[in-house]
């Protein structure tokens, strides 16, 4: 029995010296996120480029004193850091089900305010505010995209008629294009430029890591669950 309880410390000492080094993780994650200019997220509506920036930094914080207060009640078999523990892997777990239930809701209205956000930003502020040109910019060159559905989109844009000589951003011109000309109405071939739209591109790429993000966040939960065991394993301990 006490060689049992022994194995389980060591592994969940284990476990929760790798769950700090996750929380350090998502926290330098978090930390680089809001200190870097030009992202996907501006696209995103509801300030989701820093809301995400802030919610990486609150939960590496917290995964981070999780992590230490399970090393600590494992390490000392402190009854009272194992129930802490416990508590706060409980709730962690609860609310990773109440936000992955949340998104799936509201997935389609997070869609339709994307939509909203990019046509809005592409059609009246791209050329007047330096932020908003950067991120399209970023956008486009990045996604391989031009315009909103397709490079057609920019002939309705403010930028549009602010530029008269100008058919499209020069963001929209391929790697191998002649990009001083390529953007020019008066040179203007479409062959030299990206002409999916730059919607399709970003849902593409947003489910395509929402997928990875999910499996990720499956395989977590199972390791919480592991290590909810481990510390109710040893927290009713008659030996501890």
């Amino acid at each position: 029995m006490v060689c049992g309880l022994k194995t389980i410390k060591y592994l969940l000492f284990g476990f929760n010296a790798l769950f700090w080094a996750t929380g350090a993780i998502i926290l330098a994650i978090g930390i680089w996120t809001k200190a870097s200019p030009g992202s996907y997220d501006a696209f995103l509506g509801n300030k989701g480029y820093k809301t995400s920036a802030n919610v990486m930094l609150a939960t590496g914080s917290v995964v981070m004193v999780v992590g230490f207060l399970g090393c600590c009640g494992a390490a000392r078999e402190s009854k009272c850091m194992l129930g802490w523990f416990f508590a706060f892997l409980l709730l962690i777990f609860c609310a990773e089900i109440t936000a992955g239930i949340l998104a799936f809701i509201h997935k389609d209205e997070v869609k339709k305010e994307m939509k909203k956000e990019m046509q809005d930003l592409m059609s009246k502020h791209y050329g007047f505010n330096h932020e908003v040109t950067f991120d399209v910019d970023h956008l486009q060159s990045q996604l391989k995209c031009c315009g909103f559905r397709s490079y057609r989109d920019w002939a309705n844009s403010t930028w549009y008629k602010d530029n008269t000589n100008k058919e499209v951003p020069a963001s929209c011109c391929k790697s191998d294009s002649d990009k001083p000309t390529c953007y020019q109405r008066s040179t203007f071939d479409v062959a030299n430029i990206f002409t999916k739209g730059c919607l399709e591109e970003l849902e593409d790429f947003v489910q395509d890591h929402l997928m990875i993000i999910g499996a990720i966040g499956v395989a977590i939960s199972c390791v919480q669950l592991l290590g909810m065991i481990f510390s109710c394993a040893l927290f009713c301990s008659n030996d501890i």
